[in-house]
């Protein structure tokens, strides 16, 4: 994974505990990742990636700011059933009503 188009590769290999969960934060407005599984991993699980744009501006007019991390991300990004404020910040999904 590249935080940057500038950066060197950061590799991310193994096994990792399922209730874990793992958080980067690109440089700028770009990331790249490239996933390679090896033939013995037929029948595994891969893995599923959320991506959310933040802001880390204090003002986040328009927009839901995460209480513990103070990101910034988009209104509609609120009761999705996806933690988007980051690791350990779940109140973009606290007080929602689902029918």
């Amino acid at each position: 994974m590249w935080y940057s188009l500038t950066s060197t590769p950061r590799e991310l290999c193994g096994v990792k505990n399922p209730d874990t969960t793992w958080s980067f934060l690109s440089e700028d407005n770009n990331m790249r990742l490239s996933f390679i599984s090896a033939d013995k991993a037929v029948g595994q699980h891969g893995f599923r990636a959320v991506w959310t744009e933040v802001s880390t501006n204090t003002d986040c007019e328009n927009q839901f700011l995460c209480s513990k991390n103070k990101y910034c991300i988009d209104e509609s990004l609120r009761c999705n059933n996806i933690d988007n404020c980051g690791p350990d910040d779940s109140s973009d999904e606290e007080n929602c009503k689902f029918y």
